[in-house]
C-alpha cells in the first residue's frame, strides 16, 4: 500500500478518490496544472488535438474554429474563397468589396483587385473591366467612360479620344473621321464640313474655306465636302487662275462650277479654244451654238473662227452677219446655174439695147427711148437710194458688230441688190472652189476688162464722124460712167476689206470677210499686194478720173451761174445757167458723154459727184484703217455723215429740190443709223429682250418710214414749185435728149 498518492500530471485528471491512475484529457479539453481533478474545456475559440493536452490553442491565420454540437470535438479548417481570418478567429470574415481571397489553404487577409479590374460578387477572384469601362484599385464594379473618351479591356482609365477622332458608340475605340468631316478633342461624333469648306483626309481636326485654300471666292454645294475640287464658283462667276470672277458678255450666267476649260459659252458667242477668255460675238447668233465643247461650238456646216466659215459640201452665200452656209445639193446647184444664166442674159440685153439704141424709130425703139426719159428722170433718186444702202451694207462688217436679226436680214438683201453683188446671193462654192481671194479677181478684174473693152471700142467709134457713131460713143461713155457708180462701192469694199484682218488670241490672224484665209500665209501677202494695185485702180483712179473729166470741162459745166446770181434772183440765174448748160452740151458732145456725172447738179456744183464719190469711200472703205473693230471708229463714221449731212444743207446742190430734200433725209437716216451702231458697239447694259426686239423693230423702220413720209412731201412741194415756174425745166435734163 501507498504512503502516499500522487498528483495526475498536467493533461491528465482523476476525478474520484482513491483513483488508481488519472485519465488523459480528451480533445477539446486540457489541463495545465498537476492534481487535476477534471479537464477543462479549451477556451472559446481555441482547440487542441489528441488527447491529454496541457492547452489549446488559436487557430492559425486564414482558419476558423469548427465544433459539434456538442463541442465535443473541435478543429481548424481553411477560409473558403472570398474570406479570411486572423488568428483566433472562430469565423471568417466576408472580403471588403474591391477584394477578393482564393487560397485553398485559407489567407489572413483579402487582395485587392487591381486597376481595371473589378471584384465578382462572391469576392472569389477579379474579373477584368470590358472595354468601354475602366476600374480604380479595390473596385467592385467597372465605370462606363465618359462620352468623348474609350478603354480597352482591364482599362484603369478612360483615354479622350484626340481631334480628329471621335468614340465608338461602345466607347471601345477611337475611330478617325472621314474625309469631309471634323472633330474637336473628346467627340462623341465627327461635324461634317459646312457649306463652303472641305479636307480632304481622314482624322481632320478643322476643314478648309474654299475661298482660303481652293479657289478665291467659291463655295461648295452641299456640306461634307471631301475634295478641293467640289469648291465650285457659283452661278454668274467662273474659276480662272484659282479665283471666281464674273462672268462676262456671252458667258452663261446660270450654271454654277465653272471653271476657265469649261466656261459655258451662251447661243451667238465663240471663243478660240478651252482655254481662251475672249469671249467673240458672231456674226450670226444663229452659227454659234454655244455650250462647253470648243469643238461643237458651230452650227451644222459652220466652222472656223466665229463659225464664220463653210465646211465641206456646204458653199457661203452671202457674207459678213448675213453669211449662211447653203448644203451643196441639187437645188444649190441649179440655183448657181440659173443665176449665171440670168445675169448673162441681162447683159446681153443691155447690149442689145445699146447696140439697137441710134436705129430707126420702131415701136421697140420709142419704147426704149421713153423709158429712157423717165429713167433720166428718176436718175438723182436712183443714185441718193444706190449711194445709202451702199454705205449701211457694209457697216456691220466694218464695225465688226451684229445688228438685230430684222435689220440685218434686210438691209443685207438691200444692199447687195443696190451694190450689184448677185455672186453673193448665189452658192458659187458648190460649182467650184470660192473665197474672197478668187471674189476679188472677178470683182476687180472683170469690170476692169469690161471697162477696157468699152473704151476700145470708144476710141473706135472717136474716128467716126457720123451722128448714129457719135451718139454711140456718148452712150458707151456714160454707161462706162454708170458702171463705175454702181460698182465702185461694192469693189471698193471688196479691195480694203482685203487688208482687214481680225486677231486672235491664240496667235491667229485670218481676214474678217472670209475667215477661213490666213492672214499670216505667203498666199495672202500676193493678194494684199495686188489690193494695194486696186486701190489705185478703183478707190484713187474713178475719183480721180471724175476729177480730170470734169475739171477741164469745167466752164462750160459751170455756164456762169455764180455770176448771174449777182444779176438776177437765185432760179433765174439756175434757169439761165441751165439753159446755157444745154447749149454748151450741143456745142461739144463729149461733156453730154459726162452727163451722168452732173446732169442733177446745178452748173455751179459740177464738182459735187467728185465729193459724193469720196464720201461713200470714206464710209464704205477707208474706214477699214481707222481704228477698226472699236468705238472710235464709229464715232469717225458719224462725224463724216454729220459733215457730210452740213455740206447738203448748205449747198443743196441738186436742180430739183425735191431731190435735195431727199438728200438730206437719206444723210439724216444714215446719221441715226450710225447712232444706233454706237448704242450696239458700246453695249447697251439692262436691255431686255422685248427691249430689243423693239429696237430692231425702230432700226428697220428708220431705214424705211423718214424717207416715205418725208420724200412724200417733198415731192408735193417740188411738184407746186414746178407747177409756179410753168414746168420750164424738168428735174433732170435726160440723158439721150439732145441727139448727136
Amino acid at each position: 500500500m501507498a504512503e502516499f498518492c500522487t498528483a495526475c500530471p498536467p493533461g491528465t485528471h482523476s476525478s474520484t478518490e482513491s483513483s488508481t491512475g488519472c485519465s488523459e484529457c480528451t480533445v477539446g479539453r486540457y489541463t495545465s496544472s498537476p492534481g487535476s481533478i477534471t479537464c477543462p474545456y479549451c477556451q472559446w475559440g481555441k482547440y487542441n488535438v489528441g488527447a491529454a493536452n496541457v492547452g489549446c490553442m488559436f487557430c492559425d491565420t486564414g482558419k476558423y474554429l469548427v465544433f459539434d454540437v456538442w463541442d465535443t470535438e473541435r478543429e481548424c479548417r481553411a477560409c473558403p474563397a472570398g474570406k479570411f481570418s486572423v488568428l483566433g478567429e472562430t469565423i471568417c470574415r466576408t472580403c471588403d468589396v474591391g477584394f477578393v481571397s482564393n487560397n485553398p489553404e485559407g489567407t489572413s487577409f483579402c487582395e485587392p483587385c487591381d486597376a481595371g479590374k473589378f471584384s465578382s460578387a462572391d469576392a472569389k477572384t477579379c474579373l477584368g473591366c470590358e472595354a468601354g469601362f475602366w476600374s480604380g484599385l479595390a473596385s467592385n464594379s467597372c465605370t462606363e467612360c465618359s462620352d468623348g473618351s474609350v478603354s480597352a479591356q482591364n482599362s484603369s482609365l478612360c483615354s479622350t479620344c484626340s481631334a480628329g477622332f471621335f468614340a465608338s458608340a461602345n466607347k471601345t475605340k477611337c475611330e478617325p473621321c472621314p474625309v469631309g468631316f471634323w472633330s474637336g478633342q473628346g467627340a462623341t461624333s465627327c461635324t461634317a464640313c459646312e457649306v463652303g469648306k472641305f479636307n480632304t483626309a481622314l482624322n481632320s481636326t478643322g476643314c478648309s474655306w474654299c475661298t482660303d485654300d481652293a479657289v478665291r471666292g467659291s463655295t461648295t454645294d452641299l456640306a461634307a465636302s471631301n475634295s478641293s475640287s467640289q469648291c465650285r464658283c457659283n452661278a454668274g462667276f467662273f474659276e480662272s487662275s484659282q479665283s471666281c470672277e464674273a462672268v462676262g458678255e456671252g458667258m452663261d450666267s446660270e450654271t454654277k462650277g465653272m471653271t476657265t476649260s469649261l466656261l459655258k459659252i451662251e447661243k451667238g458667242y465663240w471663243r478660240t479654244g478651252a482655254a481662251s477668255l475672249n469671249i467673240l460675238q458672231c456674226q450670226n447668233e444663229e452659227h454659234c451654238l454655244g455650250g462647253t465643247d470648243p469643238n461643237n461650238y458651230c452650227a451644222e456646216g459652220y466652222g472656223g473662227p466665229l463659225c464664220s466659215v463653210c465646211m465641206d459640201d456646204f458653199s457661203a452665200v452671202g457674207a459678213g452677219e448675213g453669211l449662211s452656209c447653203k448644203k451643196c445639193e441639187g437645188s444649190a446647184t441649179a440655183t448657181v446655174v440659173v443665176g449665171i444664166t440670168v445675169l448673162l442674159l441681162l447683159f446681153s440685153l443691155i447690149v442689145r439695147f445699146i447696140l439697137k439704141k441710134d436705129k430707126t424709130e420702131s415701136r421697140l425703139s420709142r419704147a426704149s427711148k421713153k423709158l429712157e426719159n423717165k429713167l433720166g428722170r428718176a436718175e438723182p433718186v436712183i443714185k441718193i437710194v444706190f449711194a445709202y444702202f451702199q454705205v449701211v451694207g457694209g457697216l456691220g462688217l466694218i464695225f465688226g458688230i451684229q445688228f438685230p436679226p430684222v435689220y440685218s436680214t434686210v438691209i443685207s438683201f438691200l444692199s447687195g441688190v443696190f451694190s450689184f453683188d448677185f455672186i453673193s446671193f448665189m452658192p458659187i462654192g458648190c460649182i467650184f472652189p470660192s473665197s474672197h481671194y478668187t471674189l476679188l479677181l472677178s470683182y476687180t478684174l472683170v469690170p476692169l476688162s469690161l471697162s477696157i473693152m468699152l473704151v476700145g471700142w470708144y476710141n473706135k467709134l472717136k474716128k467716126e464722124t457720123d451722128e448714129k457713131s457719135i451718139s454711140l460713143r456718148n452712150t458707151l461713155f456714160e454707161l462706162f460712167l454708170a458702171l463705175t457708180f454702181l460698182l465702185l462701192p461694192s469693189i471698193s469694199v471688196k479691195v480694203f476689206t482685203t487688208f482687214a484682218c481680225q486677231e486672235f488670241d491664240d496667235g491667229t490672224s485670218f481676214l474678217k470677210v472670209d475667215f477661213s484665209l490666213d492672214c499670216q500665209s505667203p498666199e495672202h501677202t500676193f493678194y494684199k499686194t495686188f489690193a494695194g494695185l486696186m486701190v489705185c485702180v478703183y478707190p484713187v483712179g474713178i475719183p480721180l478720173m471724175y476729177f480730170i473729166l470734169l475739171f477741164r470741162t469745167r466752164q462750160q459745166l459751170k455756164a456762169g451761174q455764180v455770176k448771174k446770181e449777182k444779176e438776177m434772183s437765185r432760179d433765174s440765174a439756175l434757169e439761165e445757167a441751165l439753159k446755157k448748160r444745154e447749149e454748151n452740151e450741143e456745142k461739144d458732145k463729149t461733156v453730154k458723154a459726162l452727163s451722168f456725172l452732173y446732169d442733177s447738179y446745178q452748173p455751179k456744183f459740177w464738182w459735187f459727184e467728185i465729193f459724193e464719190t469720196l464720201r461713200k469711200l470714206a464710209l464704205t472703205g477707208f474706214l477699214v484703217f481707222i481704228a477698226p473693230g472699236t468705238t472710235a471708229q464709229v464715232v469717225v463714221s458719224l462725224v463724216m455723215s454729220i459733215v457730210a449731212l452740213v455740206v447738203y444743207a448748205l449747198t443743196q446742190p441738186f436742180v430739183d429740190n425735191f431731190n435735195n430734200y431727199l438728200a438730206l433725209v437719206a444723210n439724216s437716216q444714215l446719221v441715226l443709223t450710225l447712232v444706233c451702231a454706237l448704242a450696239i458697239k458700246v453695249n447697251m447694259d439692262g436691255v431686255n429682250q422685248k427691249d430689243q426686239a423693239s429696237f430692231d423693230a425702230f432700226l428697220t423702220a428708220l431705214q424705211f418710214v423718214p424717207v416715205l413720209l418725208l420724200s412724200g412731201f417733198s415731192f408735193v412741194m417740188a411738184k407746186k414749185a414746178r407747177k409756179d415756174q410753168g414746168n420750164k425745166h424738168s428735174s433732170v435734163v435726160p440723158v439721150g435728149d439732145v441727139e448727136s
